[in-house]
């Protein structure tokens, strides 16, 4: 369940509207809401493992973990949150220099939230 790339990605898996890295922001959280809602109606006393990559942006963006983890727990009981490093990326020099000339942050992490149904 990938983040919406659109620029680095538009297109690259699919070209569906319906690929998740194709979506707008919105859409992509829409679509999510509705198969977290889903899971929760299909699946009773069940654990629910999700891992999504953190996100820079320039305008300081959105972050999808929290917005996730805020979903989720609307349905689900949160469990456990595990930061997951990315162990072999790393950043290059011109990455770093933009970061800091432009003042975000920069990540080599994933967020993996573990959550139980009610019940």
């Amino acid at each position: 369940l990938d983040t919406p790339y659109p620029i680095i990605s538009n297109g690259k898996y699919s070209n569906e509207p319906t690929d998740l890295s194709n979506m707008s922001t919105d859409n992509y959280f829409q679509t999510i809401e509705y198969l977290i809602k889903n899971m929760k109606e299909r699946y009773y006393k069940t654990t629910l493992a999700f891992i999504i990559g953190g996100t820079e942006r320039i305008d300081g963006g959105l972050d999808y973990g929290f917005e996730i983890y805020r979903i989720l727990r609307e349905h689900f009981i949160p469990i456990r949150r595990i930061i997951v490093p990315y162990s072999t990326q790393n950043y290059q020099a011109y990455h770093v220099i933009r970061a800091k000339k432009e003042k975000y942050m920069l990540n080599l992490y994933r967020d993996l939230m573990v959550f139980k149904t009610y019940g």
